[in-house]
């Protein structure tokens, strides 16, 4: 304990005497550093409280003057941050907090915990940090104010309620490293995916103290898959940031630099339905850089571990090539293409296949409809990579031996559609005989429609994306009856053909209502659930305010 005394102490003495005489070289409301004002600053309050009956007076004094910097920084437009809010008003209260404690100030600590509490509401302002009505954001802090003046009261503790409920349900741990994660999306027997998306009411990334320079697609449809879990830890400083996992992206059409990371969405169509076994994501985009590569895109999220995507390029300069990314991850065993393993060379190689059917790696498929006129790439090899490129890590190159897959959208029919079907957690032999008796039919692949049919669910999935459109007629059998969707309002959609439950949503939030018609032909049998004539209509309230976007359940 002597020797952890003593180092803490020599450690609290050196910067304090050589590098924070003053609090800063420039006007609190013209500069905020994160190592600064909150890592550093942390790290500082807890050594100071950890020794605090020990510290000599200057020492108290040093301690007092850094830990108060960061309160300093409430109530001022910060260059490259605005005003705190959200995670940014946590990280400043605690250390507020312990810096009312070090100097003794109780105006102080009642003004943190003040702050702490008023962020702990639910948050329905468009783009507004906090928790959200679903239950989404994080927390720290009230422990230590527990049974105190400082506690929070019952709104707040409201609002942490709901927060703990919208993360229990998805807390999953890797089974290899036994890490407790929380930001998972969907989940099936032995797989994870995830789906990062962004609209008009939200920002697609940030990049801060020259940290994620590189990071501007990290939500353009960004989806990830995870089978043992690790699949993707460690390898950021060699991947191509031009291929992010699940992205339909113009190759390097968009610069990647600091300063061209952050942009808020263009398009409001975003966003998904479901029913708790299935479920849909829909994503409009125009790319908020450079106002060129506009697409949408569907997802369908079928219960029996198969998923469907379908991706309609709507516009290109055709400067660059269209990718839509199947995944880039570490390098991991055999790739199987059509039946046969690719060779792998020492070097990073690409091969180039036409008319793919099928290719496997890793305990993943994909599988791909028999008239797809995209190139599929597959990449394997080392890649040497830089830390200091995208961070300020200071940590060596690194070499990682890398995977990547992407279908090349054909440049002479770049806006014909392209769609494949996945299967996670499945090995080669399992991935084959799934595939052979595959659940998913594609009712319309358009501009204006996305559908599936999950013959396994028995369930019409469908994405009607603009007003007034109609999905093609649809035989879910050959004795039924052919059935056709229309909307007057642009949805997301399910339909159960053995209990008629319906599931839709409002992906753009902004609606009110739609009025959705399902019709059945003249020729073939009825559902079992259907009473009465061949066409009914239903009129659809959505939510609005904070839970603006959330599923609506009926049947009909």
């Amino acid at each position: 304990m002597a020797g952890l005394y003593l180092a803490l102490a020599r450690t609290l003495r050196t910067p304090y005497g050589e590098h924070f005489t003053t609090p800063s070289s420039a006007p609190a409301d013209e500069c905020f550093q994160q190592e600064h004002e909150l890592v550093l600053q942390r790290l500082v309050a807890q050594s100071c409280m950890l020794l605090n009956a020990t510290l000599t007076p200057s020492e108290a004094t040093y301690c007092g003057r850094i830990t108060t910097r960061s309160y300093g920084t409430f109530d001022r437009n910060l260059n490259g941050v605005g005003y705190l809010t959200g995670a940014n008003t946590l990280d400043v209260a605690k250390i507020s907090v312990d810096a009312a404690l070090l100097t003794n100030n109780a105006s102080m600590l009642a003004d943190a915990y003040r702050r702490v509490h008023d962020e702990l509401t639910i948050k329905n302002d468009v783009k507004a940090d906090g928790i959200r009505a679903d239950g989404s954001f994080a927390l720290e802090l009230e422990v230590a104010s527990a049974g105190t003046q400082y506690a929070a009261g019952p709104d707040s503790r409201s609002a942490f309620e709901v927060l703990i409920q919208g993360h229990q349900w998805m807390i999953y741990v890797n089974s290899l490293t036994q890490v407790l994660h929380f930001d998972f999306v969907h989940r099936g027997a032995n797989y994870v995916l995830t789906l990062k998306m962004y609209s008009k009411r939200t920002q697609n990334s940030e990049c801060v103290n020259s940290q994620n320079p590189k990071g501007f697609h990290l939500s353009d449809g960004a989806m990830y898959t995870y089978v043992e879990g690790d699949e993707y830890e460690d390898i950021f400083a060699a991947w191509d940031w031009d291929l992010i996992p699940g992205t339909t992206v113009d190759y390097k059409r968009t610069p990647l630099a600091c300063d061209r990371t952050g942009f808020t969405g263009i398009e409001t169509f975003v966003g998904g339905a479901s029913d708790g076994l299935a479920g849909i994501a829909a994503m409009r985009y125009t790319n908020p850089s450079t106002k060129v590569l506009q697409w949408q895109k569907a997802w369908f999220f079928l219960e029996d571990g198969v998923h469907h995507i379908i991706a309609n390029v709507l516009s290109s300069d055709g400067t660059a090539p269209v990718y839509s990314v199947l995944d880039q991850k570490r390098h991991s065993g055999p790739t199987i293409v059509a039946g046969t393993e690719v060779p792998l060379k020492a070097n990073e190689t690409l091969s180039t296949f036409s008319k793919p059917s099928t290719i496997w790696h890793d305990n993943v498929g994909y599988s791909f409809p028999a008239n797809t006129s995209a190139l599929l790439n597959v990449r394997r090899g080392e890649r040497v990579g830089d830390w200091s490129t995208i961070g300020t890590s200071t940590q060596p190159p690194v070499t990682v031996d890398l995977w990547a897959a992407w279908l090349q959208h054909a440049p002479a029919s770049v806006n014909s559609p392209v769609e494949y079907s996945m299967y996670p957690g499945v090995s080669y032999q399992d991935f084959v005989l799934k595939r052979s008796t595959s659940p998913v039919a594609t009712i319309e692949s358009s501009a204006n429609v996305s559908a599936i049919y999950n013959r396994a669910g028995n369930r019409v999935m469908l994405v009607l994306w603009k007003a007034g459109s109609k999905m093609s007629a649809f035989q879910s059998a050959p004795a039924m009856a052919r059935l056709t969707i229309s909307s007057n309002n642009p949805v997301a959609l399910m339909l159960s053909l053995d209990d008629g439950r319906v599931t839709a949503s409002d992906p753009s939030q902004g609606l009110n209502s739609a009025t959705v018609k399902f019709e059945y032909g003249t020729d073939g049998q009825l559902p079992t659930f259907w009473v009465g004539g061949r066409s009914k209509t239903l009129n659809l309230t959505f939510p609005r305010g904070g839970t603006a976007g959330s599923s609506v359940l009926t049947r009909l």
